[in-house]
């Protein structure tokens, strides 16, 4: 792993986990639990859009991990 890979993924991290306790909010816990969902959602596709967009260079294995992230996030848990 390269040094900017490495710093990209320790700065996707940080950034995860603090959009995430951004909604945490003890009154309000389902909607607290939507929103952070919701974060999470957007923090996987906003890449997406870009790599098809061209904004970043396109990576046909990364955008397939984000891809099944999306995936696997999205699924319905009932």
């Amino acid at each position: 792993m390269t040094a900017k890979s490495l710093v990209a993924l320790l700065a996707l991290l940080v950034s995860l986990s603090s959009a995430v306790s951004a909604h945490i909010e003890k009154t309000e816990p389902l909607q607290s639990l939507r929103q952070s969902y919701f974060a999470l959602l957007g923090m996987t596709f906003a890449p997406m859009g870009d790599m098809v967009k061209g904004k970043i260079e396109w990576d046909a294995t990364r955008f397939s991990a984000w891809a099944d992230d999306l995936h696997h996030a999205s699924q319905s848990r009932r």
